[in-house]
């Protein structure tokens, strides 16, 4: 019987559902019907050591990057960028059609593409005055089927002894969030080098 108690119990626990509910159905809404259309842009990338047995298989990706920094672009970066601060990679396609990280800035650029990264790390090189800025983007590993691990692992080394183009596919949104496409490898979709085509 729905008494004053029961009726008030019961709105609260629509109340408390729903705001469970709000951020992940918020997130997958700004992934699949975002404000502003995402940028699709390719990387080329390389793997190593892709098994982790807490997170299920995937290939990890090397997307490491180092930039190369003068005297005073080197000081001005270290008094703009603070370890432990979030800080947008901001990113160029080049003539080429891969996208790489030209830069890091603490607000994400408007009308460029841009990625958020948690760690970077400034070093000095052995020479005099060779100084940079490293840091990973952190789409670094592409998920796969369990079945389809082994070969992928062995398509992606083949691919780099072979000097054969590993490319990324990404969509990176405009708040620095990136959602994964696909990875092609020597122009084919990983899926199409490992499924074959029923006839």
């Amino acid at each position: 019987m729905l008494t004053k108690p029961n009726i008030l119990r019961l709105i609260f626990f629509v109340l408390a559902f729903a705001a469970a509910l709000y951020y992940p159905v918020r997130k997958v809404l700004a992934f699949e019907r975002p404000a502003v259309p995402p940028t699709e842009l390719r990387f080329s990338v390389k793997g190593y050591d892709p098994r982790d047995l807490a997170r299920g298989h995937y290939l990890r990706l090397n997307t490491y990057v180092e930039i190369k920094l003068s005297e005073a672009e080197y000081l001005r970066q270290k008094d703009l960028l603070k370890p432990g601060d979030k800080v947008f990679a901001v990113l160029e396609t080049g003539k080429d059609g891969l996208a790489a990280a030209k830069t890091l800035t603490p607000v994400a650029p408007e009308g460029k593409p841009s990625v958020a990264i948690r760690k970077f790390w400034f070093g000095e090189g052995e020479k005099e005055k060779e100084m940079f800025l490293s840091f990973s983007l952190p789409f670094d590993r592409y998920y796969l089927n369990e079945k389809l691990a082994k070969p992928a692992e062995k398509l992606l080394r083949e691919a780099a002894s072979a000097k054969k183009p590993a490319v990324l596919v990404v969509n990176v949104y405009a708040d620095g969030n990136f959602a994964v496409k696909d990875l092609i490898i020597d122009g084919k979709p990983l899926r199409e080098h490992l499924v074959p085509k029923k006839k």
